[in-house]
């Protein structure tokens, strides 16, 4: 029998996304988050699915926010960014086969980003916005005891604060360097006013390509992006030329020949590398990375790259759509452009390229069969 929906009701939703395929193609991680009424919060954890069916089982247990997990390159780990250290939040391993999560990482407070294994397993590249000393929980909390004020909020930029983000200021998403063994961590971009945002490795682990605007005249436009690249041991960061704009996702074929990128309007651009010279351009069709199935002035950005384990396909996630690109004959496959009706912020293929699996923004995963031709 129907009924309307109640407050009770949304409290009972659950969320499911960020779905990663084990090395092996056995297993599906991804990350599940619900909302405990009692407390006021939402908390996640990290769950796993047999990748030929069966239920779905809990991974990781507790009342914290675990997130955006990530495979060991051998299959035998899972890192993962959690709050178990509150108020700091810090990288995770934790085996496959069980046993406890231990913490790589020994960061102040702050906000972890994007990461990304060595393509060796031995390392991992993240980026990291530390919050400003004046303004952690511990200097709070003296100030509170002592009956002193805050200090003012000295604002300089435009960008100082985002929805679900909070107040962060003058602090930046900087880009690092952890040794998985030791916890050694290396800041490889300069301390400056610039962000950094999605690090990925080069298949042969001497590059991670990133995301930053580094153009002092606009810094207070959020989409503003440049495509940089650096050493993996860290030096001075290289600029690849690319068509003034937003950029909002990079990826690296499988065999370190191109680089791709998508960009804040519909458009995806191929690198040969490492020369770094522009080889191919895409731009999506128009109804297919629009916000909306309705007629918009603008195209939408693409939200997820990811190409298959042969670099045959480059599967493209937008906000309406879900594209195969064939990258040998430059054409999109007609059988899987299709409109998925959510935004894909995920997409990530099995090791034999036959099945890849894709979430949504509405909190669905979905596993398909990877086109023929």
């Amino acid at each position: 029998m129907k009924r309307r929906i109640t407050i009770d009701d949304l409290f009972r939703i659950r969320l499911v996304g960020s779905p990663q395929i084990a090395p092996d193609g056995s297993q599906i991680v991804f990350v599940h988050k619900w909302i405990d009424v009692e407390k006021n919060k939402y908390f996640s954890n990290l769950w796993r699915v047999r990748f030929d069916g069966g239920e779905p089982e809990r991974f990781t247990v507790g009342e914290w926010s675990d997130s955006q997990p990530r495979w060991s390159p051998d299959g035998k780990w899972i890192a993962f960014v959690s709050n178990r250290q509150k108020p700091k939040s810090q990288i995770y391993l934790i085996p496959v086969n069980g046993g406890e999560a231990r913490p790589i990482t020994n960061l102040e407070e702050g906000s972890i980003g994007e990461f990304a294994w060595s393509p060796d397993g031995t390392k991992i590249a993240f980026v990291f916005r530390e919050k400003a000393p004046e303004w952690r929980e511990e200097a709070v909390k003296e100030r509170k005891e002592k009956g002193l004020s805050n200090p003012p909020l000295v604002i300089t930029r435009a960008y100082w604060r985002l929805d679900g983000d909070g107040v962060f200021l003058n602090q930046r998403y900087h880009l690092y360097v952890v040794d998985v063994r030791t916890g050694e961590t290396r800041q490889l971009t300069p301390d400056s006013e610039f962000n950094e945002f999605s690090p990925t490795w080069s298949p042969d682990g001497k590059w991670i390509a990133f995301l930053s605007n580094r153009n002092p005249e606009r810094q207070d436009d959020w989409g503003w992006m440049e495509i940089w690249r650096v050493s993996g041991e860290g030096g001075e960061p290289e600029r690849i030329a690319a068509p003034d704009g937003p950029k909002s996702t990079l990826r690296w074929s499988p065999d370190g020949k191109w680089l791709a990128s998508g960009d804040g309007k519909g458009v995806i651009r191929l690198w040969k590398m490492p020369e770094a010279a522009l080889a191919h351009t895409l731009s999506l069709p128009h109804p297919l990375c629009g916000y909306t199935s309705e007629p918009y002035p603008e195209a939408g950005p693409v939200l997820a790259l990811a190409f298959s384990p042969d670099g045959k396909w480059l599967a493209i996630g937008t906000y309406r759509a879900l594209l195969f690109w064939n990258t040998r004959t430059r054409t999109l496959n007609p059988i899987y452009t299709r409109e998925v009706g959510r935004g894909v912020t995920a997409i990530r293929f099995a090791p034999d390229g036959r099945w890849f699996a894709y979430g949504r923004e509405d909190g669905v995963i979905v596993v398909a069969q990877t086109p023929l031709e």
